[in-house]
């Protein structure tokens, strides 16, 4: 189950409303787009499609902030070039290999409240998965010019960011900055995540 949750966060986290929010639309009106768009998932996006729709709707900036807080500090510039760029590339891949495979998430779900702290808004939606788990998901996403952005993602307790925290400061402690890079890379060089 806990891979199935990690796996959801991942698509859910960085698959694009193909058509952005009008100026003033609401984060409700948002993600009842994202979620038809979800919905519509078929076998003719191909990855390159994917990975352009992803760079526009998601922050992965934000989500690996709150991975890295812990030793961010501690790398020089390069460092942190070369840590964003395989965090972005890891995510995308991700989504990818999972998108097709999350379509009842979406089929029956409502929203059961917005509430909003200094601009980031928490969106909890339950989902009912073929007509019997209910699985819980909140989307914290941020207004960023006209459209909203999903920083960080909650499915069933499970934290995409809080996950992602665990696992680096775990490998930094243990093998260092290297060892994330390693890590990173030889999950990209695997064929399928």
């Amino acid at each position: 189950m806990r891979l199935i949750a990690l796996s959801l966060l991942f698509l859910v986290l960085v698959f694009p409303l193909a058509h952005a929010t009008e100026a003033g639309g609401d984060s409700r009106t948002w993600l009842k787009g994202f979620i038809t768009q979800l919905g519509k998932v078929s076998s003719s996006v191909n990855e390159t499609e994917a990975h352009a729709l992803v760079e526009i709707y998601y922050d992965s900036s934000s989500i690996l902030g709150r991975a890295s807080i812990d030793f961010i500090d501690t790398l020089n510039s390069e460092q942190k070039k070369e840590l964003t760029a395989l965090f972005d590339k890891l995510l995308k891949k991700k989504f990818f290999s999972e998108m097709k495979n999350w379509e009842p998430y979406f089929k029956n779900y409502s929203i059961v409240s917005v509430t909003a702290n200094n601009g980031l808004e928490k969106i909890k939606v339950q989902s009912v998965v073929n007509n019997h788990k209910t699985v819980v998901i909140n989307f914290f996403v941020l207004k960023q010019e006209q459209n909203y952005k999903i920083v960080d993602l909650e499915v069933d307790g499970v934290l995409l960011s809080r996950n992602f925290r665990s696992q680096f400061n775990r490998i930094v402690n243990e093998e260092g900055f290297q060892g994330i890079v390693a890590r990173l890379n030889q999950k990209l060089n695997q064929a399928s995540l």
